[in-house]
């Protein structure tokens, strides 16, 4: 039979000190999954309302773009942009000043989440 012996200077980790390292390797990981993760879905909301910013400032030309004045009253609709719905209300309200109007845009995702807007002045041209 072959027995290997350890010099006395020389010793192995116990086996509570590698469970204790491992446990402390379980909780750095889990730390950099969760923050990682959080990155992740930062970055798809930021991306939604990028999107829908973009949704917004093509529903806005569209009313700057039409003959005429825009009436007082509220649009809605839909539209595909990157391959995905978006739902759009145009609240459309006077101001002080008679040749004035205000537009407030809202868009909303398919959850119906309002995931952005603008808001636009026309000027009634002469």
């Amino acid at each position: 039979m072959l027995r290997l012996r350890l010099a006395k200077n020389q010793q192995g980790f116990t086996l509570i000190e590698i469970l204790v390292a491992l446990a402390v390797a379980g909780i750095a990981l889990t730390a950099i999954l969760k923050a990682v993760n959080g990155q992740l879905v930062s970055a798809q909301i930021m991306e939604e309302k990028t999107v829908a910013h973009w949704v917004a400032l093509n529903v806005a030309t569209e009313i700057r773009i039409q003959p005429g004045w825009p009436a007082i009253g509220s649009k809605q609709g839909d539209t595909e942009m990157l391959q995905r719905s978006w739902s759009w209300q145009a609240l459309t309200s006077g101001t002080p000043d008679a040749d004035l109007r205000r537009v407030d845009i809202k868009v909303f995702n398919p959850a119906e989440a309002q995931r952005g807007g603008i808001t636009i002045f026309l000027g009634k041209s002469r």
